[in-house]
């Protein structure tokens, strides 16, 4: 009994390497408290927990996994509509109840922009309130980019700092009258707002103006280095970041809408509207050279090495090499979107119809286009054709996660990486 006690006493000052030894001890109790400490010391002692794991089997084997799983809970926490759920149980860990404006998640934690104007950052773990920014008239949509947040309220743009919630500053910008993340982007120090009239280039440590582009504009990504693409009524080009001194212009297509991607050292762009002889066209980020045009308006774009994957909406998947311009391989699309995430030699290709609710996931070798797996996706069917639709995919350390959210609900399905097994599936009706 007095060794029991002192055991129980002397937790907290024993090495990791002791308290993974005591998950084998005869007391339950003794088990019971390690694992606890294990817990409790969390991720500075992972190295210590991954290298036992190695060897562990047994009843050992079992708690470390536990332990592992708690530490990390993280990697498998996703989140869809209003909730957070494991995506290896297939379980909600909790859920917004006040109607919101939009959410975005930054880090481990959920920022939300609610209808009052106010915001909030939310553990994704529990939902723990972490601060709060007090309510504002005509609060609009929240965006983060580079973990920092922008909100738009009225006339105005405002700098959030999303580690402490502090309003930076806030300025007055043209606005388009539709937000969305082609007209609001921020990275490496600026931050660009593409307006009906004038698109502005912000510093966001200051919210101080440093070069506007008059005239319409579609679309604008801010480059790690700075520098911004901009992509106006007729011509898309690069700005200098720092005075706006253009780099380079390019003539193109008077559309109505643009869809623009930065993949490596490529931007993609097209127009969206999904008429009849819409195209995709690949430039060259230093020079603004076309390095190829194809059919059918983009509909996602990923980096891979110097190459770049391009989804269009002619239902075709392409490698392309921009140094020459010619396609590697090419794979047919059944559905008119699509999202893409590469890990190593397995491209993860998921496909949605954006007004039904069609969905798809696929894995394809990245260096040869060959069909690896072909999962058994489900999503929300419906007695309608024509609503709301959009899918994503996320990786967890061994799944890849497919994400839907559609006028029918939200969904969460997870599948094995190398298998494409079906591991978890998950929905709610909204």
């Amino acid at each position: 009994m007095i060794v029991f006690l002192c055991a129980l006493l002397t937790q907290a000052d024993q090495s990791a390497q002791d308290l993974i030894d005591r998950l084998e001890d005869e007391s339950l109790e003794l088990r019971d408290r390690a694992q606890a400490e294990l817990i409790r010391r969390g991720e500075a002692i992972l190295a210590d927990l991954r290298e036992a794991r190695k060897k562990a089997q047994g009843e050992r084997a079992k708690r470390l996994d536990a332990i592992l799983t708690e530490i990390l809970w993280w990697e498998r926490t996703v989140w869809v509509g209003r909730r957070a759920v494991d995506a290896r149980k297939g379980t909600v860990m909790w859920e917004l109840k006040t109607e919101f404006k939009s959410t975005v998640v930054v880090d481990r934690d959920v920022v939300v922009g609610y209808r009052d104007g106010r915001v909030e950052r939310r553990s994704l773990r529990d939902g723990a309130v972490l601060w709060e920014v007090p309510a504002s008239d005509n609060a609009d949509e929240l965006w983060s980019s580079a973990g920092f947040l922008l909100q738009i309220v009225g006339d105005k743009v405002r700098g959030i700092d999303a580690s402490s919630g502090r309003v930076l500053w806030t300025a007055e910008v043209d606005r388009s009258p539709r937000v969305s993340a082609q007209r609001l982007h921020a990275a490496a120090g600026r931050a660009f707002i593409v307006g009906a009239n004038e698109s502005t280039c912000l510093e966001t440590s200051s919210g101080k103006k440093r070069w506007s582009v008059p005239g319409e504009c579609r679309a604008g990504r801010v480059l790690p280095d700075g520098d911004v693409v901009v992509v106006s009524k007729d011509s898309i080009g690069r700005y200098a970041g720092s005075d706006g001194t253009r780099r380079w212009s390019v003539a193109c297509r008077r559309d109505q809408e643009w869809n623009l991607w930065i993949a490596g050292e490529t931007a993609v762009a097209g127009d969206s509207r999904g008429s009849d002889g819409t195209e995709t066209r690949l430039y060259h980020l230093a020079s603004g050279k076309v390095l190829r045009t194809i059919a059918g308006y983009p509909i996602a774009a990923e980096a891979v090495d110097s190459d770049v994957f391009v989804a269009t909406a002619s239902r075709t998947l392409l490698r392309i090499a921009p140094s020459s311009g010619t396609g590697v391989w090419s794979h047919s699309l059944q559905m008119e979107g699509a999202a893409l995430v590469r890990e190593g030699d397995r491209l993860y290709l998921a496909e949605y119809e954006p007004i039904s609710c069609g969905v798809a996931i696929r894995c394809l070798s990245s260096s040869s286009g060959e069909l690896l797996w072909r999962g058994e996706a489900r999503g929300i069917q419906v007695d309608h054709s024509k609503y709301r639709h959009t899918a994503s995919l996320r990786l967890l350390p061994d799944a890849v996660v497919l994400l839907g959210d559609s006028s029918g609900g939200v969904y969460v399905e997870t599948f094995g990486k190398t298998s494409g097994q079906v591991l978890t599936r998950w929905r709610s009706d909204h």
